[in-house]
């Protein structure tokens, strides 16, 4: 198994069973995520940690290809500035800690933002509290940013709120981190994080007051962004040869499906009952987390309750959900369930009743996994009709049905039409593009000028 092989499967392992390295090496990307990669004592001789399955799009890391090989790894420092050259990399600076180190590049060919920066690489090695620390001294003004600026504004993204005046906002965004700080201590939830998770913020916290003494990163900051917020995600995870999406709610050893459905609608017959769910599980169920898989095989029966259900949602009268369902008239048509169906047409359709009804997966295809932003699997989707979460979500449920949808076709079009190349593959992803000929008002509903539409997050490919 080649490094690219192992990173994918322990990162999957690492959701699936909670595993966490004590001591090792992490290599974080732009400063958000870190990837524990093996030991010291490993050495990884010789291995490529990017290799051409994680290649970028050319917009973002293409050929990007760092090498952890004997002399990069080894003691004292052997690699001068040339050999970061070689892969389009630009040496910030080195840190020390011990034998630990911390290094900082800056990726030449990939601007990211309305401002162009460049992506930063950093590599640090040593225990979760030397990590932290490195990263740091190297990042203070990145750390700072996520615990002020973050940690205000992603309430209101959450919550769908249009609060322009900075004071008000300002002030409204103090208070909700105060109650979250209050929770999280009322909760038990410093408890409940891995002893090396909290080495690791004191680590942090502590190279950021190294580097700026004057830091508005605070412990408290800290533990807020590294918080559980309830909020799902999906994974995917790919091999040359397979594939899978993990679905992930939040860490437990057993679930209640229907806890998260609100009585009325469970008590109304068009939702499938505990005896039904015991006997139709499409995939295993661990820590939280259920896998769909490149073959995985949809229980087709789940789609019978649709036309009940949304049928009912049509008549649902109970606040405050009922307003949510305001514009909602679809009535049910099988067709727009099948293979290349579509629930809405275009992305400002409402024929969604909200999260309560059973998404279909549209591909069939062993060598075809398609994932948007919501849950396929029939279980976990359940866990998404929570009356909260529609509230939380109500603004882009109809857009995330439609987008999964329209992906399908596009998908699954080309593959009957052979060759799929990389260029039609750049394509399809940036078929929501200001410049895709076909859905150019997506992001650009205004008609501004192109080159003026900001769009948020990256395509890689």
């Amino acid at each position: 198994m080649n490094i690219k092989s192992f990173l994918y499967f322990f990162i999957a392992l690492m959701l699936i069973q909670n595993i966490s390295f004590a001591e090792g090496i992490g290599v974080y990307i732009g400063g958000g995520y870190s990837f524990p990669v093996g030991n010291l004592s490993d050495k990884l001789n010789g291995s490529s940690l990017f290799e051409a399955g994680l290649e970028y799009d050319d917009l973002i890391f293409e050929g990007f290809n760092l090498e952890l090989n004997a002399d990069f790894i080894s003691y004292p420092y052997k690699i001068g500035s040339g050999n970061f050259k070689e892969y389009n990399l630009k040496l910030l600076g080195r840190y020390d800690i011990d034998l630990s180190r911390g290094i900082d590049c800056i990726y030449l060919r990939a601007g990211g933002g309305v401002s162009l920066n460049k992506k930063v690489v950093y590599y640090v090695e040593g225990s979760p509290y030397e990590q932290g620390y490195l990263m740091g001294l190297m990042s203070e003004p990145e750390v700072e940013n996520m615990c002020v600026n973050f940690n205000r504004d992603i309430v209101f993204d959450f919550i769908s709120l249009d609060i322009t005046d900075p004071e008000l906002r300002e002030t409204i965004g103090r208070i909700i981190n105060e109650i979250c700080a209050i929770d999280i201590i009322a909760t038990g939830m410093p408890l409940d994080v891995p002893a090396e998770y909290k080495q690791e913020i004191d680590g942090l916290y502590d190279g950021c007051r190294c580097a700026n003494p004057n830091t508005k990163v605070t412990r408290k900051a800290l533990r807020i962004v590294n918080a559980k917020r309830g909020v799902s995600w999906m994974y995917v995870v790919a091999d040359p040869d397979k594939s899978c999406i993990i679905e992930a709610g939040h860490k437990t050893d057993s679930l209640d499906y229907l806890s998260y459905v609100p009585e009325d609608i469970k008590n109304s017959g068009f939702i499938p009952s505990q005896d039904f769910i015991n006997n139709h599980h499409s995939t295993p169920f661990r820590k939280g987390v259920m896998v769909r898989w490149n073959n995985y095989q949809y229980p087709m029966e789940y789609q019978n309750f649709n036309p009940p259900l949304m049928n009912f949602m049509k008549t649902y009268t109970k606040m405050p959900l009922a307003l949510l369902l305001t514009k909602y008239k679809y009535n049910y048509n099988p067709l727009d369930f099948a293979e290349k169906g579509y629930l809405n047409k275009m992305w400002t359709n409402n024929n969604c009743p909200v999260n309560y009804y059973f998404p279909p997966q549209r591909e069939n295809r062993d060598d075809f996994l398609l994932a948007s932003n919501h849950f396929l699997i029939p279980e976990m989707r359940l866990c998404a009709m929570l009356e909260w979460t529609q509230f939380m979500a109500s603004r882009n449920i109809q857009d995330i049905q439609w987008r999964y949808d329209e992906l399908n076709n596009e998908l699954l079009n080309a593959l009957e039409h052979p060759p799929v190349t990389y260029a039609t593959l750049k394509n399809i992803m940036l078929f929501c593009s200001p410049y895709s000929a076909k859905f150019p008002d997506y992001y650009n509903p205004q008609g501004l000028p192109k080159e003026k539409v900001y769009v948020h997050g990256a395509i890689h490919l």
